[in-house]
């Protein structure tokens, strides 16, 4: 189909153009091929004679820039010859599944610009094409430096139990050549690399003036063989941020409910807007096809769902197309601040950032870095580029990224096929190209995987945290409450232990295990997996304490569980504050029967003194016989009940050497048990000084006194102890002889929030 264009025709209907800037745009037939021995190729023309010449295809139009000016090259519209001249022709660009990649271009359509004359064909035959599969991923290698694999270990056993053969790289060095080759002579199907670029460098390509991690995937450093030979990602942080990096992988894995939700979000470019807008018209149109539901903000014309809606709701995919820059999108703006103020709701996207910049992983934190970082939100795996970006090449590379969202692709796999099917497009461009490969790369985990959001809902036994070995595990799979078959793998050391069931129950045998740490994984055909780690302990008895909560009468409940496989009989439980101004009441306990595979729940309450902590922890040891078990328990406390607060340090007497206190509850909770204690020092004889109130209502105001007889005309002092039913307070207050009028006032202070009390002192 030929359509007029200003003083030009445009030939659409076809996939693949010629694509050199000021050249005509003369369609074309692009294909890959693994062997070009048997390739044989004929094309039979006719003729047109056009009235305007083909219009020229114009420069890349980069987004931070202004539209480039008309380009059309003078010398190639006056040539008086058929162009392209060969029937076809065949670029090398690396291996593919272990094959060499060639990209074929046959020469549908051949054009004399000098006599405006179109040979377009009449039939075509191609035979012998040898066509690509999708990359096949057995293998994959993770590597970084050993305390970095260490903390991603959980990972990495992960995808072992998925079925892939896993391996690790440990470096210890920053020269990228010694780690290239290191990957490159294990040749996995897909490589992680695990730290930011201070612990991995990347690398700077001086011909397209881009940087990325490609040449990690490539076997050749060539010009022209820029398709990596694997799929490849960063898991980009460091030794702390690197687990919660992690983390979202497991959530987005795991857990179900939203993923079937996907988001796009277009420029607010008053002059450019239409393109993203088309392009993610386009996106939704065949991921709703899928079933997916989609749903969107334009940005130019303010309308649609908010972006940090979208986040904080969950989708399973996010997509931007407009401006950015290293600290978020430029318009609508979201920003690296804007991603941690989100809600930490454990339904972290795959995001796909088509702006420039947003992937500068380089310097700092970028964007991207800051979706996949941010602890239990934002990002699973964020896409980006770390330079400047083109709103052609990104309409393009966003389309086929859609095209292959496919549930149980990872991601790796279609950006690797979206980029080489890209390349098809604008093969003439091979500078152009090669930047586009080196720009944009994954911060997060390549092997991630597409859900439709669909799964079935399987819920699976897991594992008690701690089995005897000796024991067989019973393991079941449920759907709607109806047992379904499903598989499971156990992995502790060297080779994992796979079995399967079709009636929904599973006995697992330990026998050939040691004690200590296995991990678990835990699946079912179409529905998503179950995964975690649990300890092997031997035979007998094995006490931990389970969980502990504290109640507002201030009593603690710690459940105290038997995992072993024989009855606990008198246990002794000892309980040792860790935190000062804690003291659990009482600090020993009896415990006459626990039985095997069962809880048991012990009831304590406890002291507090300055400083009156409300985070508090202490270690709690089970004695058995000669037999020893230690847990610390972590404790969050409510405000005590009495905090004293002292205003002066002086007390002072009047001429009768009476002194008065004043306790008055002006909160909104009753105090319960408050005993007041006064003593003195040697030097004093005291008249007074004990008093007990067994409650102390809101509003109520009680007073004591205290008469003193000191025996020197010195300085003496008086301690003053005011307990409740869970507080023990001590105060020392120096005494000083013949300074007349005292009056020490007490004022019991609620927070109303927490209904908790506090001891207010006041001197007058």
């Amino acid at each position: 189909m030929i359509f007029l264009f200003f003083a030009f025709v445009r030939i659409t209907g076809y996939n693949d153009y010629i694509t050199i800037p000021g050249y005509p745009e003369i369609p074309v037939l692009r294909f890959y091929t693994q062997d070009t021995a048997g390739l044989d190729i004929k094309v039979e023309y006719a003729e047109s004679l056009l009235k305007e010449p083909i219009y020229p295809h114009q420069p890349p139009r980069r987004k931070d820039l202004p539209p480039p000016p008309f380009y059309l090259k003078k010398s190639v519209y006056a040539t008086d010859k058929f162009i392209p001249e060969e029937l076809y022709s065949i670029k090398k660009l690396g291996y593919r599944n272990g094959k060499p990649l060639f990209l074929v271009e046959v020469h549908t359509h051949r054009y004399n610009p000098a006599k405006s004359i179109l040979r377009y064909p009449k039939d075509v035959h191609i035979k012998g094409v040898k066509g690509i599969k999708r990359k096949s991923i057995y293998s994959v290698l993770f590597v970084g430096r050993e305390e970095y694999l260490k903390k991603i270990n959980d990972l990495i056993v992960y995808r072992l139990l998925q079925g892939y053969k896993t391996d690790t790289f440990v470096v210890n060095t920053t020269d990228t050549s010694i780690i290239r080759q290191g990957i490159m002579s294990r040749n996995p199907d897909a490589v992680v690399l695990v730290g930011d670029v201070d612990v991995i460098p990347t690398f700077t390509d001086t011909l397209s003036g881009c940087y990325g991690d490609l040449y990690y995937a490539c076997d050749s450093l060539s010009y022209s063989f820029f398709v990596p030979n694997r799929i490849y990602g960063r898991l980009s942080g460091d030794t702390t941020t690197i687990v919660d990096v992690m983390d979202k992988v497991f959530q987005y894995e795991t857990s179900n409910g939203y993923k079937n939700r996907c988001y796009f979000i277009s420029s607010t470019d008053s002059y450019w807007h239409a393109i993203p807008e088309s392009t993610h018209a386009y996106a939704m149109r065949v991921l709703r096809a899928r079933g997916y539901v989609c749903d969107s903000l334009w940005g130019y014309y303010s309308s649609g769902t908010p972006i940090d809606d979208a986040f904080t709701d969950g989708r399973g995919l996010i997509v931007y197309s407009g401006h950015g820059y290293s600290g978020g999108w430029a318009g609508p703006s979201f920003t690296i601040g804007d991603v941690y103020d989100l809600p930490e709701n454990r339904k972290p996207a795959m995001v796909w950032s088509f702006a420039c910049q947003t992937g500068q992983f380089r310097y700092s934190e970028c964007f991207t870095e800051a979706l996949t970082s941010a602890k239990d939100r934002a990002g699973a795996i964020a896409f980006g580029a770390t330079n400047y970006t083109y709103w052609d090449e990104d309409d393009s590379l966003e389309r086929h990224m859609a095209d292959v969202y496919i549930p149980e692709w990872t991601i790796g796999e279609i950006i690797d096929t979206s980029k080489l099917i890209l390349l098809k497009d604008f093969a003439d461009d091979t500078t152009m190209m090669r930047y586009y490969f080196f720009a944009y790369n994954i911060i997060g985990d390549p092997l991630l995987k597409v859900h439709s959001g669909k799964e079935r809902q399987v819920a699976y036994s897991e594992p008690p945290i701690y089995f005897p070995v000796t024991c067989t595990l019973l393991l079941t799979a449920e759907e709607n409450s109806i047992p379904v078959p499903f598989y499971a793998g156990f992995y502790q050391s060297g080779t994992p232990v796979f079995d399967s069931t079709t009636n929904g129950s599973l006995f697992v045998d330990f026998s050939g295990f040691d004690t200590g740490y296995v991990y678990y994984y835990m699946g079912a055909d179409s529905a998503l997996p179950g995964f975690g780690r649990f300890v092997l302990i031997p035979g007998g008895v094995f006490l931990k304490e389970d969980t502990s909560w504290v109640n507002e009468d201030t009593l603690v409940f710690s459940s105290v569980h038997n995992y072993g496989n024989m009855n606990a009989d008198t246990v002794t439980i000892l309980m040792h504050s860790l935190s000062s101004g804690f003291t659990p009441v009482p600090e020993t306990m009896l415990v006459y029967n626990i039985e095997a595979f069962s809880l048991d729940t012990i009831v304590y309450s406890y002291m507090l003194g300055p400083p009156f902590p409300s985070n508090v922890e202490m270690e709690m040891v089970f004695r058995l016989g000669t037999d020893e078990w230690r847990d610390t328990v972590s404790l969050k406390l409510p405000v005590a009940e009495f905090q004293v607060k002292r205003e002066r340090d002086i007390v002072t007497q009047n001429r009768y050497n009476y002194l008065e206190f004043e306790i008055t509850n002006i909160g909104n909770k009753t105090a319960y048990n408050v005993n007041i204690r006064f003593d003195g020092d040697d030097g004093l004889y005291m008249i007074g000084g004990n008093y007990k109130f067994s409650t102390i209502p809101p509003g109520h105001k009680e007073r004591v006194w205290l008469a003193v007889i000191p025996q020197s005309i010195e300085e003496h002092y008086i301690d003053v102890s005011i307990t409740s039913s869970t507080v023990n307070y001590n105060e020392r207050f120096i005494y000083l002889t013949g300074i007349p009028d005292t009056l020490a006032i007490y004022r019991l202070v609620s927070n109303i929030t927490t209904g908790s009390i506090m001891l207010e002192r006041e001197g007058k």
